[in-house]
Formats: structure tokens, C-alpha cells, sequence
């Protein structure tokens, strides 16, 4: 029994998952990262950048339908990491998952500059349900980005930014019109 108990992990290593997030072993996404704070804001960059890791594959991917682009394995690693990083929320914490491009927004309709309840598990699946389906696309502004978290009160004291950083300084792209992302 006591070798059992010597080999098994302490509750402290087992972390305190909010949600499930399916996969195999002790997947870590953002390894060091203190997932810690009150008012926790994730900004997720929605830009077409987020389709490749090359300009070349970003405007082939971006001529792809929109299914296609929900497959590309760069903006699934990013909706795996906020899948990850709301799993692992603290439970007593307030949280806000914002997507943008030439925008930003929240991903739920109707929760602009509010803050929702971390224990709430449903609004949490609401949330990353529908980032899958946020499709990519348009240029980058993270000026927005950050213009944006600056409206929320309380303000976050905890921003986790998910982004590539291609050429994300812009307010708007040239010739481009600012609109909120759109899912698919």
C-alpha cells in the first residue's frame, strides 16, 4: 500500500482541472505558465496569419474554404491552447476570452467588457465552442487587441496573449474596414 501511495501523483500535481481536456498523457501547452489572478482576459489573435507559418501558406490557406482554414494546424494549436488554458482556470477567478484581427471582441454575444465566472462550466464550453468555429481571417491589429482590453472594468490582471506576431501593430489593414471576427 505504501509503495502505491509513494507512486501515485499528489493531488497538487494532478492540478485542479475546471473542465475536461481530452488527450493523451500530462499534456502542458504553455509550460511555466502561473495561471493565476482574479480577472483573467485571453486574447486570441483571429487574424489569417494564424493559418501558416509562412506568408506563402497563409495566402494559399486563405483562398481554402472556410472548413478548410478551421483545419489548419496552426489556428488548432491555438484553439487547443485556450481549450487548455480555460481547463486550467483558477476556480474562484473571472475570466474573458476576446478574438481579434482588425478587431476585438468577445466571443460570446452580449458579454462586451464583462467578466464571467470562472466555476461557470457552461458558459466556459459556450466560449471555446465557439472559437472551433471561428474561422481566421483579415489582418491583425493588435492595437485593437489591447484597446479593447483596456475598456473592460475591473481591468484584467492577468492578460494571456495567443498570438503569432505577424506584422500586428496596424489598426486596421490598408483599404480594410474594422469588423468583429465572425465564426463560421
Amino acid at each position: 500500500m505504501k509503495r502505491l501511495q509513494a507512486g501515485a501523483k499528489r493531488e497538487e500535481e494532478l492540478g485542479r482541472n475546471l473542465r475536461p481536456f481530452p488527450g493523451q498523457g500530462d499534456r502542458q501547452y504553455l509550460t511555466g505558465l502561473k495561471m493565476g489572478g482574479q480577472r483573467i482576459l485571453i486574447l486570441v489573435d483571429a487574424s489569417a496569419s494564424m493559418l501558416d507559418d509562412t506568408v506563402v501558406g497563409v495566402i494559399r490557406r486563405r483562398n481554402m474554404s472556410g472548413a478548410e482554414k478551421l483545419r489548419a494546424p496552426k489556428w488548432r494549436q491555438a484553439v487547443a491552447s485556450v481549450d487548455w488554458l480555460t481547463a486550467n482556470l483558477p476556480p474562484a477567478s473571472r475570466v474573458q476570452v476576446y478574438a481579434f484581427n482588425e478587431s476585438a471582441g468577445p466571443l460570446l454575444e452580449g458579454t462586451q467588457g464583462t467578466w464571467l465566472e470562472a466555476g461557470d462550466i457552461e458558459r466556459l464550453n459556450q466560449t471555446v465552442a465557439k472559437l472551433r468555429r471561428l474561422t481566421p481571417e483579415k489582418g491583425t491589429s493588435l492595437i485593437n487587441a489591447f484597446e479593447a482590453s483596456a475598456k473592460m472594468s475591473p481591468a484584467p490582471d492577468n492578460l494571456i496573449l495567443l498570438t503569432d506576431g505577424f506584422r500586428p501593430w496596424a489598426r486596421t489593414s490598408p483599404g480594410a474596414t474594422a469588423s468583429r471576427p465572425t465564426s463560421a
